[in-house]
């Protein structure tokens, strides 16, 4: 007798069981997405900034920020599983900076911008058998044409006493300002400019913090502090004192440079000046080969030294490439005066403070009748000559 295995299959009436496991019915619509690997209905946006009407596609990205003359939106919608249908794109723009609607249910292919602002755009595509979700996509685009305001607010300290040789250190502290793109905090930079040309360091200001941060990589506002090693020096015949000119600047996320100066003096001594003749100043007052100038002394006899007017280029700032100031040609002399002395009667005078650091004067003493000498003077004294008549 055998026995039947209970793993085979049964018999009743002639029949044979079926697996009570079924497989699960599968609806047409959902047959149809489990058979496609095909996406679905997108839409695609490019961006062209346009610089003297020479377009360049920037690469794609959630946020853009382009000092740009113009930008064109370019939008492109595919339907996979519909090959021969024409979608058609919808899109909405909004001025972020102003809350200013730009375009509204708007329809096409393309967009262009041109005016400053920060824009939201948000986009989405329909067709005959599919559709994407109102405002599907979205993107930020920064049209920035404006530099970066950087403000000096203290430099400590900004007179250099006594004039030893010694060096100082000066600290510098600042903001830097966008509500654009923002600042870039890697882009500050500082530059010391010395009227005598021996003394300027430069290099990147790594001291910053920024607040504010925008959807493109910088911040509305960026505080920073730099320290400089100056030296407290100036020639004897200087009566002007030697000046440096401290420039710090930034640059935000589209490129676009801003700066600000500050000035440190060695002055010749600590008495009262009531003039300085100083030669124009467009927009930072650097040095000069050659110094005129005058003023009002209580003790001497000469005027205050003044220094020439000299231009500085626009600087162009690609992100994170430094900024060096450079000296730009010389505008012209700087300005002249004379003055009254103190104690000694009326003396007026003015001196050319050449590169060799030769000094010139004459004046008339009220008491002692007309005198007038010249001579050579080094960093703190030197040699004079001359005769008068009483």
């Amino acid at each position: 007798m055998f026995l039947t295995s209970p793993h085979r299959t049964a018999k009743t009436h002639g029949t044979t069981r079926k697996s009570r496991r079924q497989a699960p019915a599968v609806a047409p619509l959902e047959g149809r997405w489990l058979l496609s690997t095909v996406m679905d209905l997108t839409t695609m946006a490019t961006v062209t900034a346009y610089r003297a009407g020479i377009g360049v596609v920037e690469p794609q990205s959630a946020a853009y920020a382009t000092s740009a003359d113009a930008v064109q939106i370019g939008f492109t919608a595919v339907d996979p599983d519909n090959p021969t249908s024409t979608p058609t794109t919808h899109f909405n723009i909004t001025d972020t900076t102003t809350g200013a609607v730009v375009a509204s249910g708007g329809t096409g292919n393309s967009f262009s911008l041109s005016a400053q602002g920060v824009y939201q755009v948000q986009y989405w595509s329909t067709d005959a058998d599919d559709s994407e979700p109102q405002n599907a996509h979205s993107i930020l685009i920064a049209i920035d044409r404006s530099a970066p305001i950087v403000d000096i607010q203290s430099v400590t300290p900004d007179i250099l006493w006594p004039p030893n040789g010694k060096f100082v250190a000066v600290t510098v502290t600042g903001v830097a300002m966008d509500n654009l793109s923002g600042v870039n905090a890697s882009s500050l930079q500082f530059n010391v400019l010395d009227s005598y040309g021996m003394v300027e360091p430069s290099g990147a200001i790594t001291n910053v913090v920024g607040s504010d941060p925008t959807a493109f990589g910088g911040y509305g506002e960026v505080s920073f502090s730099f320290q400089v090693m100056l030296q407290a020096r100036r020639y004897g015949f200087d009566f002007g004192g030697r000046d440096y000119v401290i420039v710090a600047a930034a640059g935000d996320m589209a490129g676009n440079a801003g700066m600000d100066f500050a000035i440190v003096t060695v002055p010749h001594d600590m008495g009262r000046h009531h003039g300085d003749g100083h030669g124009p100043i467009n927009p930072v007052p650097l040095r000069g080969d050659h110094h005129h100038g005058g003023g009002d002394r209580a003790d001497h006899h000469h005027g205050d030294q003044g220094f020439g007017g000299v231009t500085v280029p626009v600087i162009g700032l690609p992100v994170n490439q430094p900024i060096v100031p450079v000296m730009g040609p010389i505008l012209g002399p700087g300005g002249q005066g004379d003055g009254n002395g103190g104690d000694n009667g009326n003396g007026h005078g003015n001196g050319n403070g050449g590169d060799n650091g030769n000094g010139h004067g004459n004046g008339n003493g009220g008491d002692n009748g007309n005198g007038h000498g010249n001579g050579n003077g080094g960093w703190d004294h030197g040699n004079g000559h001359g005769h008068g008549h009483g």
